[in-house]
C-alpha cells in the first residue's frame, strides 16, 4: 500500500478540491446507519462553511487520490448544545468566541479505515486550533466511531436529540468534547 499524506489544508486549497470532498463525503455518509446529505445540500454546507474565518480543514491523500478529509468550524452561538437530554455543568453550554471547535464531518475511504488515517487527520485538523475545546456529534447506531472517539481522547457528554427546525442529518447525536489546551479564548 502507497503512503497516506495528511496535512491541514486552507480553505483556498479545500475549495479546490470540493468536488473530491463530495464525492468522497457521499461514498462515506451514503452507507446506513449514516444520514447523507445531498450533494447540492452538501456543497452549500461546504460553501458556507469555506466562508468563515474559522473553518478547518484536513486532507488525506494516496498517490493523488483524496482518502480522507475533515473540517469544521469555531462555534459562535450555544445552538450546537441544544436538545442534551442530560444536565451538563453549569456554563457548559456558554459559548463565545474561541471557546468550542466543531468538527463537522470526518470520513475516510472504506479501504483506508483501521490504517491510522482519521487519527491523522483529526491531528492534523486539531493541532494549533485557537479554541480551548473542540466537539463533534455521531449517531449512536456508529459503535465503531464511539469507540475511536472515545479511544483518541475525546470525552462523552451526553446524547442529544436535534432541534426539530435545525436541519442536521440525525434525530440523534451523541455529543463528544476535547480540550485542546491550546485555547486563547476567554471571556
Amino acid at each position: 500500500m502507497s503512503e497516506v499524506s495528511v496535512l491541514a489544508v486552507s480553505a483556498g486549497d479545500a475549495a479546490k478540491r470540493l468536488v473530491e470532498i463530495g464525492a468522497l463525503y457521499q461514498q462515506v455518509f451514503g452507507v446506513p446507519p449514516n444520514v447523507a446529505e445531498s450533494p447540492a445540500q452538501h456543497r452549500a454546507s461546504m460553501l458556507s462553511m469555506l466562508a468563515d474565518p474559522s473553518f478547518g480543514c484536513a486532507l488525506a491523500d494516496c498517490a493523488g487520490e483524496l482518502v480522507g478529509f475533515a473540517y469544521g468550524y469555531g462555534l459562535k452561538s450555544g445552538r450546537w448544545w441544544d436538545g442534551l437530554r442530560d444536565p451538563v455543568p453549569e456554563g457548559f453550554t456558554t459559548e463565545w468566541e474561541g471557546r468550542t471547535f466543531v468538527v463537522i464531518d470526518i470520513g475516510v475511504s472504506a479501504r483506508w479505515r483501521r490504517h491510522r488515517v482519521g487519527i491523522q487527520l483529526m491531528e492534523a485538523l486539531l493541532a494549533g486550533r485557537g479554541e480551548q475545546r473542540a466537539s463533534l456529534g455521531v449517531i449512536p447506531a456508529l459503535e465503531d466511531s464511539a469507540r475511536f472517539y472515545a479511544a483518541t481522547g475525546w470525552d462523552f457528554v451526553g446524547r442529544q436529540d436535534s432541534p426539530p427546525d435545525a436541519g442536521w442529518t440525525s434525530p440523534v447525536f451523541d455529543v463528544y468534547v476535547r480540550e485542546l489546551g491550546t485555547g486563547t479564548g476567554s471571556r
